[in-house]
Formats: C-alpha cells, sequence, structure tokens
C-alpha cells in the first residue's frame, strides 16, 4: 500500500490534526537536540520554508522524510515517532491517541 493510499484511507479532519500533532512533537525534539530547521532541509533535501511548512502542519510530511528525521533526530523508526505523539503532551494530549493510533496500524498493514 502505498503512502497515498494510506493518506487517503484517514479523513482530512483526522489527517490535518495528525500533521500538526506530528510536526508538533518533530519540532520538541529537534529543540531538545539542538538541531535546525536548516540541517533537517539539507537531510531531507528540502527548502528550509518547505521545512517549516510540514513542521506547523500545512504541507502533511511524506513516510520517507518521516523515516529520515526519526534516523536523524534519534527514534529508531517511524513506529517509535509515532507512539511518542500518542502520548506527548507535544504530541497534542488525548485527541492523539485515536488518529496516530489508527495511522499506525494502516502503515502496519501495508
Amino acid at each position: 500500500m502505498s503512502t497515498h493510499e494510506v493518506v487517503r484511507r484517514i479523513s482530512g479532519d483526522e489527517r490535518h490534526a495528525m500533521d500538526v500533532m506530528v510536526g508538533a512533537k518533530v519540532r520538541g525534539r529537534m529543540a531538545e537536540k539542538s538541531v535546525t530547521q536548516a540541517e533537517i532541509a539539507l537531510v531531507l533535501g528540502l527548502k528550509q520554508q518547505s521545512v517549516s511548512k510540514r513542521l506547523h502542519g500545512i504541507v502533511p510530511f511524506e513516510y520517507s522524510e518521516l523515516w529520515e528525521i526519526a534516523r536523524r533526530l534519534g527514534w529508531s523508526g517511524v513506529s517509535t515517532m509515532l507512539a511518542e505523539v500518542e502520548t506527548s503532551p507535544h504530541g497534542g494530549g488525548s485527541a492523539a491517541g485515536p488518529v496516530t493510533r489508527q495511522y499506525s496500524d494502516i502503515l502496519a498493514a501495508a
């Protein structure tokens, strides 16, 4: 199953909420590790402005981008990152659980 097929299985509101929560978690981890948007942009081969839009939920991350970010910021993988989003105040509190769990379940089935 492609990333685009995964994204289509999640409603628009849930998808946007997930994008915002994941971006917030990544921003928090970037701050902890003293990693800049410019450094992430270099890793992803994007402009800093494109990274900023992803980090604020304006544009969704591609799965491959999340994989590279997870590696750069010390997560063992995207599923570990998403699990932290579910339980983290950076991830949006209790509303994060159902959205990221649904996303994780779809990815696991792919």
